[in-house]
């Protein structure tokens, strides 16, 4: 991993871990909803209605943050992993191109390995 940017790597593991922490408050919305109130909303009065209707939203928002996070990581993993290939395209030039499409038409013509040509 000598070639992939630290930023990628701290990257993926900083959405990683938002991913998780985002999908436990959506897997267990109660617990992080009464942390919530007793923390910063706890002179407001109880209503089991309410309550209910903040643990359905925090399950429902809290999955789809989750699942962006985690699209999110998953696109800066593949970046990552396909960065040194990407740096060597970038730095090829023209005749290392034509030299590349030349090997790429020979391959296509010549039979495969084991194959005579013979059916």
């Amino acid at each position: 991993m000598d070639d992939v940017p630290l930023s990628s790597q701290i990257l993926c593991v900083l959405l990683t871990g938002l991913f998780v922490l985002s999908f436990n408050v959506a897997r267990n919305p109660r617990k992080w909803r009464r942390l919530y109130q007793a923390r910063w909303a706890a002179g407001q009065d109880f209503s089991i209605n309410r309550n209910k209707a903040l643990d359905e939203m925090l399950r429902t928002r809290g999955l789809l943050v989750a699942m962006l996070f985690l699209l999110a990581a998953v696109v800066v993993f593949v970046t990552m992993l396909t960065h040194a290939s990407r740096q060597r395209q970038a730095s090829m030039t023209r005749e290392d191109w034509n030299h590349f499409n030349e090997q790429k038409r020979i391959e296509k013509r010549s039979p495969a390995k084991g194959n005579s040509g013979i059916y």
